[in-house]
């Protein structure tokens, strides 16, 4: 606790910062919240950027960025986090309504609240939620897939060199069982680059969890990335053919 404070309010931010208490805490908060650029500043960077490293790496399962020699993670969620913590925005000024919601309570346990566990909590709670939300989406979206994978690959998708698909609309079912059997990664890959036609840079940072590499992610060169996506199509259209092969086989016995 600090002692014998005429006016927190005149106390310089260095200051605040290293006294790692209550009272600077809130003097902390009162400042970001009327968008004092200093604190602004201090609170979205060195302040939140272990949140969000925990965040990116823990939760949101983000591929690392090398820093000044260290792996972080915060970068690609610091927009998102800024829109959640800044909210509600009026003519593009935050407000931090959250932020002015700290009141360094006292917890169960009878011990007063930090700045930092109060953040750290309610941003944690967020990012978890965000990403049940895009997984279920994303899971959604693949259920719905069957029917737009026949579409795209039936009429506009000339890779399959393998086998001629039947077309025949009462015979798209076999693509659609067979897609029901494709790894996750087969149906991911195949979604980016046949159905949506993606950019294969533009997947390679989600993509890359799937390919058994000892090279770090960011040491790949350009066509390597593209090397890699390339390769994972291929073997998805392949194994995407087979599984056809398969029940056409089966159905001749």
């Amino acid at each position: 606790m600090m002692k014998n404070m005429t006016d927190i309010r005149n106390l310089t931010l260095d200051y605040l910062k290293k006294q790692r208490c209550i009272e600077s805490d809130l003097e902390i908060a009162r400042r970001v919240v009327e968008n004092d650029t200093a604190a602004v500043n201090y609170f979205l960077g060195d302040f939140s950027a272990p949140i969000l490293d925990y965040i990116g790496k823990q939760i949101m399962n983000t591929p690392g960025c090398l820093v000044n020699g260290e792996v972080h993670y915060y970068m690609e969620h610091s927009g998102e986090y800024y829109e959640f913590i800044g909210a509600k925005f009026e003519n593009t000024i935050p407000t931090w309504h959250k932020l002015s919601l700290y009141r360094a309570t006292q917890n169960k346990g009878g011990t007063e609240a930090r700045l930092y566990t109060y953040v750290d909590v309610i941003t944690v709670r967020h990012f978890i939620a965000l990403k049940q939300k895009m997984d279920k989406n994303k899971w959604e979206n693949l259920d719905d897939m069957p029917e737009s994978m026949t579409i795209s690959i039936l009429k506009e998708y000339e890779g399959f060199d393998e086998i001629s698909l039947a077309e025949e609309k009462e015979e798209y079912k076999e693509l659609d069982i067979a897609w029901a059997k494709l790894p996750e990664r087969d149906q991911l890959i195949l979604t980016y680059l046949v159905i949506q036609d993606a950019n294969p840079l533009d997947i390679f940072d989600e993509m890359i969890q799937y390919v058994d590499t000892k090279i770090s992610p960011d040491q790949f060169s350009v066509k390597q990335k593209q090397d890699a996506m390339s390769l994972m199509k291929r073997r998805a259209k392949k194994h995407l053919c087979n599984l056809i092969v398969e029940q056409r086989n089966q159905k001749q016995k």
